[in-house]
Protein backbone atom coordinates (compact mmCIF):
# COMPACT_ATOMS: atom_id res chain seq x y z
CA UNK A 1 0.00 0.00 0.00
CA UNK A 2 1.69 3.12 -1.00
CA UNK A 3 1.75 5.91 1.79
CA UNK A 4 -1.00 8.25 0.20
CA UNK A 5 -3.14 5.50 0.52
CA UNK A 6 -2.28 4.11 3.70
CA UNK A 7 -2.55 7.88 5.61
CA UNK A 8 -6.34 7.65 3.38
CA UNK A 9 -7.02 4.27 5.05
CA UNK A 10 -6.46 4.91 8.49
CA UNK A 11 -8.26 8.83 8.04
CA UNK A 12 -11.05 6.95 6.60
CA UNK A 13 -11.85 4.39 9.00
CA UNK A 14 -10.79 6.29 12.43
CA UNK A 15 -14.12 9.16 10.43
CA UNK A 16 -16.19 6.11 10.02
CA UNK A 17 -15.18 4.67 13.90
CA UNK A 18 -16.01 8.45 15.62
CA UNK A 19 -19.53 8.82 13.04
CA UNK A 20 -20.60 5.67 15.34
CA UNK A 21 -21.90 3.82 11.67
CA UNK A 22 -21.78 0.33 11.90
CA UNK A 23 -22.82 -0.43 8.33
CA UNK A 24 -20.01 2.21 6.66
CA UNK A 25 -17.79 0.69 8.88
CA UNK A 26 -17.73 -2.34 7.79
CA UNK A 27 -19.11 -2.26 4.55
CA UNK A 28 -14.86 -0.16 4.00
CA UNK A 29 -12.96 -2.65 5.74
CA UNK A 30 -14.94 -5.32 3.82
CA UNK A 31 -15.10 -3.61 0.44
CA UNK A 32 -11.23 -4.25 -0.21
CA UNK A 33 -8.75 -6.53 0.81
CA UNK A 34 -6.41 -4.38 3.34
CA UNK A 35 -3.62 -5.14 4.47
CA UNK A 36 -3.11 -7.25 6.87
CA UNK A 37 -0.54 -5.23 9.45
CA UNK A 38 -3.07 -1.92 8.72
CA UNK A 39 -5.89 -3.77 10.17
CA UNK A 40 -3.89 -4.61 13.03
CA UNK A 41 -2.20 -1.21 13.57
CA UNK A 42 -5.82 -0.08 13.43
CA UNK A 43 -7.27 -2.58 15.91
CA UNK A 44 -4.22 -1.55 18.30
CA UNK A 45 -5.04 2.45 18.01
CA UNK A 46 -8.69 1.58 18.53
CA UNK A 47 -8.02 -0.42 21.45
CA UNK A 48 -5.72 2.42 22.98
CA UNK A 49 -9.02 4.47 22.46
CA UNK A 50 -11.79 2.36 24.14
CA UNK A 51 -13.21 2.09 20.62
CA UNK A 52 -14.19 -1.42 21.01
CA UNK A 53 -16.28 -2.33 18.77
CA UNK A 54 -14.68 -0.97 15.88
CA UNK A 55 -11.22 -3.12 17.34
CA UNK A 56 -14.03 -6.38 17.74
CA UNK A 57 -15.11 -5.95 13.92
CA UNK A 58 -11.50 -5.94 12.46
CA UNK A 59 -10.63 -8.72 14.68
CA UNK A 60 -13.20 -11.07 13.28
CA UNK A 61 -12.18 -9.89 9.97
CA UNK A 62 -8.74 -10.94 10.42
CA UNK A 63 -10.09 -14.29 12.27
CA UNK A 64 -11.60 -15.27 8.65
CA UNK A 65 -8.55 -14.51 7.72
CA UNK A 66 -6.68 -17.14 9.66
CA UNK A 67 -4.46 -14.64 11.18
CA UNK A 68 -3.65 -15.01 15.09
CA UNK A 69 -2.09 -11.92 16.82
CA UNK A 70 -2.11 -10.44 20.75
CA UNK A 71 -4.40 -7.56 19.66
CA UNK A 72 -6.92 -9.19 17.83
CA UNK A 73 -7.50 -12.19 21.05
CA UNK A 74 -8.14 -8.94 23.22
CA UNK A 75 -10.46 -7.90 20.93
CA UNK A 76 -11.96 -11.07 20.49
CA UNK A 77 -12.25 -11.83 24.46
CA UNK A 78 -13.69 -8.31 25.22
CA UNK A 79 -15.81 -7.35 22.39
CA UNK A 80 -17.03 -11.09 22.29
CA UNK A 81 -18.25 -10.20 26.37
CA UNK A 82 -19.17 -7.00 25.93
CA UNK A 83 -21.57 -7.70 23.02
CA UNK A 84 -22.62 -11.06 24.21
CA UNK A 85 -21.01 -13.55 21.77
CA UNK A 86 -19.30 -16.14 24.11
CA UNK A 87 -18.19 -17.78 20.48
CA UNK A 88 -15.68 -15.22 19.84
CA UNK A 89 -15.22 -14.62 23.40
CA UNK A 90 -13.48 -18.43 23.88
CA UNK A 91 -12.05 -17.62 20.42
CA UNK A 92 -10.00 -14.79 21.71
CA UNK A 93 -9.25 -16.78 25.06
CA UNK A 94 -8.42 -19.35 23.72
CA UNK A 95 -4.56 -18.13 22.66
CA UNK A 96 -4.42 -15.02 24.72
CA UNK A 97 -1.87 -16.28 27.45
CA UNK A 98 0.35 -17.69 25.43
CA UNK A 99 0.43 -14.81 23.20
CA UNK A 100 1.03 -12.60 26.56
CA UNK A 101 3.35 -15.02 28.13
CA UNK A 102 5.89 -14.74 25.14
CA UNK A 103 6.40 -11.50 25.15
CA UNK A 104 9.15 -9.49 27.31
CA UNK A 105 8.56 -8.18 30.56
CA UNK A 106 8.76 -4.88 29.28
CA UNK A 107 6.57 -5.51 25.70
CA UNK A 108 4.37 -7.20 28.41
CA UNK A 109 3.73 -3.44 30.19
CA UNK A 110 3.53 -1.41 27.57
CA UNK A 111 0.90 -3.84 25.86
CA UNK A 112 -1.08 -3.74 28.66
CA UNK A 113 -0.82 -0.08 29.06
CA UNK A 114 -1.91 1.02 25.90
CA UNK A 115 -3.80 -2.06 24.75
CA UNK A 116 -5.69 -3.29 27.89
CA UNK A 117 -5.45 -0.50 30.47
CA UNK A 118 -8.12 1.36 28.28
CA UNK A 119 -10.76 -0.78 27.98
CA UNK A 120 -10.51 -2.40 31.57
CA UNK A 121 -13.03 0.60 32.24
CA UNK A 122 -15.36 0.11 29.78
CA UNK A 123 -15.15 -3.75 30.82
CA UNK A 124 -17.01 -2.87 34.00
CA UNK A 125 -19.11 -0.18 33.23
CA UNK A 126 -20.46 -2.72 30.44
CA UNK A 127 -20.53 -5.69 32.51
CA UNK A 128 -23.96 -6.64 34.56
CA UNK A 129 -24.50 -8.55 37.53
CA UNK A 130 -22.21 -11.10 39.02
CA UNK A 131 -21.83 -13.87 36.62
CA UNK A 132 -20.32 -11.01 34.03
CA UNK A 133 -18.37 -9.24 36.48
CA UNK A 134 -16.39 -13.09 36.88
CA UNK A 135 -16.39 -12.90 33.46
CA UNK A 136 -14.59 -9.54 33.22
CA UNK A 137 -11.77 -11.16 35.79
CA UNK A 138 -11.55 -14.17 33.69
CA UNK A 139 -10.28 -11.76 30.90
CA UNK A 140 -7.85 -10.09 33.43
CA UNK A 141 -6.36 -12.58 35.13
CA UNK A 142 -4.90 -13.28 32.03
CA UNK A 143 -2.43 -10.48 32.40
CA UNK A 144 -1.34 -10.91 36.01
CA UNK A 145 1.64 -10.20 34.97
CA UNK A 146 1.59 -6.52 33.92
CA UNK A 147 0.24 -5.78 37.19
CA UNK A 148 1.58 -5.97 41.03
CA UNK A 149 1.26 -9.28 42.47
CA UNK A 150 -2.27 -9.45 44.61
CA UNK A 151 -3.43 -6.67 42.89
CA UNK A 152 -7.56 -6.25 43.00
CA UNK A 153 -8.99 -4.33 39.57
CA UNK A 154 -12.17 -4.38 41.06
CA UNK A 155 -13.81 -0.26 41.86
CA UNK A 156 -12.31 1.58 45.09
CA UNK A 157 -14.04 3.81 47.26
CA UNK A 158 -13.72 7.44 46.64
CA UNK A 159 -11.92 9.24 49.00
CA UNK A 160 -13.61 12.36 48.12
CA UNK A 161 -17.15 11.94 47.77
CA UNK A 162 -17.23 8.06 49.01
CA UNK A 163 -18.52 6.71 45.38
CA UNK A 164 -17.65 3.74 43.31
CA UNK A 165 -14.37 4.86 41.67
CA UNK A 166 -13.31 2.32 38.87
CA UNK A 167 -9.33 1.10 38.45
CA UNK A 168 -8.13 3.68 35.42
CA UNK A 169 -4.53 2.70 34.53
CA UNK A 170 -1.33 2.04 35.77
CA UNK A 171 1.87 3.94 36.15
CA UNK A 172 5.47 3.74 37.09
CA UNK A 173 6.03 6.15 39.61
CA UNK A 174 9.32 7.16 40.69
CA UNK A 175 10.74 4.88 38.32
CA UNK A 176 10.33 2.06 39.70
CA UNK A 177 6.85 1.33 41.70
CA UNK A 178 3.54 0.14 39.40
CA UNK A 179 1.24 2.57 40.74
CA UNK A 180 -2.94 1.71 40.34
CA UNK A 181 -5.04 4.86 39.71
CA UNK A 182 -8.67 5.01 40.03
CA UNK A 183 -11.47 7.53 38.60
CA UNK A 184 -14.53 8.14 40.72
CA UNK A 185 -17.73 7.97 38.16
CA UNK A 186 -19.38 9.93 40.36
CA UNK A 187 -17.35 13.40 40.94
CA UNK A 188 -14.78 12.27 38.41
CA UNK A 189 -12.36 12.31 41.07
CA UNK A 190 -9.06 10.87 40.30
CA UNK A 191 -6.43 9.51 42.96
CA UNK A 192 -3.36 6.65 43.11
CA UNK A 193 -3.78 3.50 45.51
CA UNK A 194 -2.87 4.14 48.87
CA UNK A 195 0.78 5.59 48.35
CA UNK A 196 3.03 3.05 50.29
CA UNK A 197 5.96 5.68 48.84
CA UNK A 198 5.34 8.70 50.12
CA UNK A 199 8.29 8.64 52.38
CA UNK A 200 10.90 8.03 49.70
CA UNK A 201 9.36 10.35 47.86
CA UNK A 202 9.96 13.19 49.97
CA UNK A 203 13.28 12.26 52.09
CA UNK A 204 15.22 14.46 49.39
CA UNK A 205 12.49 17.01 50.36
CA UNK A 206 13.35 16.94 54.25
CA UNK A 207 16.91 16.98 53.90
CA UNK A 208 17.44 19.88 50.96
CA UNK A 209 18.12 23.15 52.83
CA UNK A 210 18.67 24.67 49.83
CA UNK A 211 16.68 25.84 46.96
CA UNK A 212 17.20 23.81 43.79
CA UNK A 213 17.25 25.16 40.50
CA UNK A 214 13.59 24.22 39.27
CA UNK A 215 12.11 25.76 42.21
CA UNK A 216 14.28 28.88 41.60
CA UNK A 217 13.41 28.88 38.15
CA UNK A 218 9.16 27.92 38.34
CA UNK A 219 8.54 28.53 41.56
CA UNK A 220 10.44 32.70 42.10
CA UNK A 221 7.80 33.42 38.73
CA UNK A 222 4.86 31.87 39.99
CA UNK A 223 4.95 33.32 43.41
CA UNK A 224 5.90 36.59 41.83
CA UNK A 225 2.37 36.43 39.86
CA UNK A 226 0.31 34.95 42.86
CA UNK A 227 1.19 37.92 45.29
CA UNK A 228 -0.16 40.74 43.15
CA UNK A 229 -3.39 38.37 42.69
CA UNK A 230 -3.93 37.58 46.31
CA UNK A 231 -3.07 41.17 47.03
CA UNK A 232 -5.57 42.25 44.74
CA UNK A 233 -8.01 39.61 46.35
CA UNK A 234 -7.56 40.50 49.87
CA UNK A 235 -8.07 44.37 49.69
CA UNK A 236 -11.73 43.52 47.88
CA UNK A 237 -12.88 40.79 49.36
CA UNK A 238 -11.16 40.03 52.54
CA UNK A 239 -10.55 41.82 55.68
CA UNK A 240 -6.90 42.76 54.67
CA UNK A 241 -6.09 43.47 58.19
CA UNK A 242 -6.86 39.85 59.61
CA UNK A 243 -4.21 37.09 59.51
CA UNK A 244 -3.39 34.65 56.89
CA UNK A 245 -1.90 31.36 57.02
CA UNK A 246 0.19 29.83 53.54
CA UNK A 247 -0.54 26.02 54.19
CA UNK A 248 2.16 23.87 52.73
CA UNK A 249 4.13 27.18 52.23
CA UNK A 250 7.03 25.68 51.00
CA UNK A 251 10.48 28.12 51.59
CA UNK A 252 8.37 30.53 52.62
CA UNK A 253 9.03 33.06 49.72
CA UNK A 254 5.42 33.94 49.64
CA UNK A 255 4.44 34.63 53.02
CA UNK A 256 8.08 36.83 52.92
CA UNK A 257 6.62 38.80 50.15
CA UNK A 258 3.13 39.10 51.42
CA UNK A 259 4.66 40.48 54.60
CA UNK A 260 6.35 42.82 53.11
CA UNK A 261 3.20 44.22 51.33
CA UNK A 262 1.88 44.64 54.72
CA UNK A 263 -0.05 41.25 55.00
CA UNK A 264 0.00 39.49 58.72
CA UNK A 265 0.67 36.32 57.09
CA UNK A 266 2.63 33.18 58.54
CA UNK A 267 4.06 29.86 57.02
CA UNK A 268 3.23 26.41 57.68
CA UNK A 269 5.40 23.15 56.07
CA UNK A 270 5.78 19.74 57.46
CA UNK A 271 8.33 19.34 54.73
CA UNK A 272 10.42 21.94 53.23
CA UNK A 273 12.18 24.26 55.67
CA UNK A 274 11.26 27.65 56.40
CA UNK A 275 14.11 29.51 54.37
CA UNK A 276 12.26 33.40 53.54
CA UNK A 277 9.96 33.64 56.45
CA UNK A 278 11.91 32.42 59.34
CA UNK A 279 10.48 34.05 62.78
CA UNK A 280 6.70 34.01 61.06
CA UNK A 281 5.95 29.66 61.74
CA UNK A 282 2.12 29.23 62.68
CA UNK A 283 2.19 28.29 66.21
CA UNK A 284 0.14 24.55 66.89
CA UNK A 285 -2.55 24.49 68.84
CA UNK A 286 -1.89 23.13 72.52
CA UNK A 287 -3.45 20.30 73.36
CA UNK A 288 -6.75 21.16 74.62
CA UNK A 289 -7.14 24.32 72.85
CA UNK A 290 -8.89 25.68 69.88
CA UNK A 291 -6.96 26.15 66.28
CA UNK A 292 -5.50 29.75 65.97
CA UNK A 293 -8.13 31.88 63.53
CA UNK A 294 -7.38 32.93 60.05
CA UNK A 295 -8.92 35.62 57.64
CA UNK A 296 -7.98 33.09 54.88
CA UNK A 297 -5.79 30.18 54.21
CA UNK A 298 -3.54 29.63 51.36
CA UNK A 299 -3.05 26.22 49.85
CA UNK A 300 -0.32 26.83 46.55
CA UNK A 301 0.06 23.62 44.75
CA UNK A 302 -0.98 21.36 48.05
CA UNK A 303 -3.95 19.73 46.76
CA UNK A 304 -3.00 17.27 44.82
CA UNK A 305 -0.52 16.14 47.82
CA UNK A 306 -3.05 15.30 50.05
CA UNK A 307 -3.39 11.78 50.85
CA UNK A 308 -6.98 12.23 52.33
CA UNK A 309 -8.64 15.60 50.75
CA UNK A 310 -11.54 15.51 52.70
CA UNK A 311 -9.32 15.41 56.51
CA UNK A 312 -7.29 17.80 55.32
CA UNK A 313 -10.02 20.51 54.28
CA UNK A 314 -11.49 20.39 57.81
CA UNK A 315 -8.33 20.67 58.96
CA UNK A 316 -8.04 24.25 56.83
CA UNK A 317 -11.46 24.89 58.10
CA UNK A 318 -11.15 24.80 61.76
CA UNK A 319 -8.17 27.85 61.03
CA UNK A 320 -10.47 29.55 58.33
CA UNK A 321 -13.47 30.38 57.01
CA UNK A 322 -12.05 29.89 53.59
CA UNK A 323 -8.96 28.39 51.39
CA UNK A 324 -7.58 29.80 48.41
CA UNK A 325 -5.37 26.88 46.57
CA UNK A 326 -4.43 26.34 43.08
CA UNK A 327 -4.41 22.70 41.41
CA UNK A 328 -4.54 22.11 37.77
CA UNK A 329 -8.49 20.39 36.73
CA UNK A 330 -7.88 16.99 35.56
CA UNK A 331 -8.68 17.41 31.72
CA UNK A 332 -11.37 15.43 29.76
CA UNK A 333 -10.89 12.87 28.52
CA UNK A 334 -8.63 11.92 31.55
CA UNK A 335 -4.66 11.75 30.34
CA UNK A 336 -3.35 8.44 30.12
CA UNK A 337 0.35 8.46 32.44
CA UNK A 338 2.39 9.70 29.89
CA UNK A 339 0.23 12.34 28.32
CA UNK A 340 0.06 14.81 30.81
CA UNK A 341 3.12 15.82 33.53
CA UNK A 342 1.10 16.90 36.39
CA UNK A 343 1.03 13.83 37.26
CA UNK A 344 4.56 14.28 38.01
CA UNK A 345 6.00 10.46 38.32
CA UNK A 346 9.31 11.36 38.55
CA UNK A 347 8.94 12.53 41.84
CA UNK A 348 5.72 10.70 43.01
CA UNK A 349 4.21 13.45 45.14
CA UNK A 350 1.08 13.72 43.36
CA UNK A 351 -1.69 11.88 44.45
CA UNK A 352 -4.94 13.22 43.98
CA UNK A 353 -6.78 14.94 41.03
CA UNK A 354 -9.32 17.20 40.98
CA UNK A 355 -11.82 18.00 38.30
CA UNK A 356 -14.26 21.00 38.55
CA UNK A 357 -17.02 18.60 39.02
CA UNK A 358 -15.10 16.99 42.04
CA UNK A 359 -14.46 20.38 43.72
CA UNK A 360 -17.80 21.41 43.11
CA UNK A 361 -19.22 17.91 44.45
CA UNK A 362 -16.83 18.53 47.31
CA UNK A 363 -18.18 21.99 48.43
CA UNK A 364 -21.65 20.81 48.05
CA UNK A 365 -20.93 18.01 50.77
CA UNK A 366 -19.15 20.75 53.00
CA UNK A 367 -21.90 22.99 52.56
CA UNK A 368 -19.12 25.55 50.50
CA UNK A 369 -19.12 28.55 48.27
CA UNK A 370 -17.11 26.91 45.32
CA UNK A 371 -15.53 29.53 42.94
CA UNK A 372 -12.47 29.20 40.25
CA UNK A 373 -10.78 30.15 37.40
CA UNK A 374 -11.62 27.62 35.44
CA UNK A 375 -8.05 25.73 35.32
CA UNK A 376 -5.92 26.08 37.83
CA UNK A 377 -6.85 28.62 41.07
CA UNK A 378 -10.11 28.01 43.10
CA UNK A 379 -11.68 29.62 46.48
CA UNK A 380 -13.54 26.98 48.63
CA UNK A 381 -15.54 29.26 51.69
CA UNK A 382 -18.02 29.14 54.01
CA UNK A 383 -19.53 32.31 53.31
CA UNK A 384 -20.88 33.63 50.07
CA UNK A 385 -18.70 35.37 48.10
CA UNK A 386 -19.30 37.55 45.00
CA UNK A 387 -17.73 35.12 41.84
CA UNK A 388 -18.10 38.49 39.39
CA UNK A 389 -15.00 39.91 41.97
CA UNK A 390 -13.20 36.68 42.17
CA UNK A 391 -13.26 36.12 38.09
CA UNK A 392 -12.39 39.45 37.23
CA UNK A 393 -9.69 39.74 39.60
CA UNK A 394 -8.69 36.72 38.35
CA UNK A 395 -8.30 37.52 34.74
CA UNK A 396 -6.47 40.79 36.02
CA UNK A 397 -3.76 39.56 38.22
CA UNK A 398 -4.16 35.54 37.99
Amino acid sequence: MEHNEQDEFFETLFRLDACDDTHEFLDFVQGKRHATKDLLTAASQLLSKGRVRSAYILAMLLAKRGQRHLTMSVALSVGGLIYGNSIEEENGLQHLQAQFDALSVEEQQKTYDHIVAPIVAHLWLCSIGKADNERVMRILQHFRAAVPDGFDWRAKVCKLCGGSAEYWFHAQVLGRYRVAYHLCEQCDFLFTEEPYWLAESYEGVIKRQEVDDKDDADGVARTMRLKEFVSMLLRNLFDAQGKFLDYGGSYGLFVRLMRDEGFEFYWQDNYCPNLFARGFEAVAAVEGEAESRYELVTAFECFQHFVDPVQELDHIFAQSDAVLFTTRLLPNPVPKADEWSYYALESGRHVSFYSAKSLRTLAKNKDLTFLSNGTDTHLLAKRHISSGVFKGISRWGG
